[in-house]
């Protein structure tokens, strides 16, 4: 199991990529995240069979390296990288951006996170009623002082970098969200300059 991680591609696209992927593990159609193209990776074409070759500084040891076609610079024509000692982000999907929920009550919002196929990790929830503004999540956390029924984060934690910058989107979004009800955010962490 490779731990999952959201890079943005130049072009602002989030991408959840698995961290840790083996050039050996690659196939033809994956995608590897890279930040030379727009869009963020490029597409494998094919990967050719695993070389395995003798180090000439380590005599005994051996290395594998893995021939992977694909278009690795933008400027050039597909070639063959020979991957070795290092690993990859393989493009899993692109994170939609979030969206914003509304509700009647934090109780609401917290049940609606959880059996909802519609809102999504990183989603805000709005619950004017109460003065709460959160981001959807498996356990559901509050931006403001008040939490209702929604988890809270440790003052420590920003919720910009919470999964590795999973959730950063949806708290600039909530940021907009909160500027326009009037409601105060407290548990935001730091803007990152």
């Amino acid at each position: 199991m490779y731990k999952r991680k959201v890079l943005v591609a130049p072009n602002g696209k989030r991408l959840e990529c698995e961290d840790g992927v083996l050039p050996r593990e690659l196939k033809a159609l994956d995608r590897v995240f890279s930040p030379d193209f727009p869009e963020g990776y490029v597409t494998v074409m094919a990967v050719e069979p695993v070389e395995t070759h003798e180090s000439e500084f380590r005599p005994g040891e051996f290395f594998e390296i893995v021939p992977v076609l694909a278009f690795w610079y933008p400027w050039k024509d597909a070639s063959v990288f020979r991957m070795h000692h290092f690993t990859v982000y393989r493009v899993i999907r692109e994170v939609p951006d979030p969206k914003v929920w509304t509700f009647e009550s934090t109780n609401e919002a917290y049940d609606a996170s959880q059996v909802s196929e519609e809102i999504q990790d990183g989603d805000v929830l709005v619950i004017e009623r109460e003065s709460v503004i959160g981001i959807a999540d498996t356990w559901p956390f509050a931006l403001t002082e008040k939490w209702g029924e929604l988890h809270t984060l440790k003052a420590d934690v920003d919720p910009r970098t919470r999964g590795d910058g999973k959730y950063a989107a949806g708290v600039a979004l909530a940021e907009r969200e909160a500027e326009r009800l009037g409601i105060h955010l407290t548990r935001v962490g730091s803007k990152s300059e």
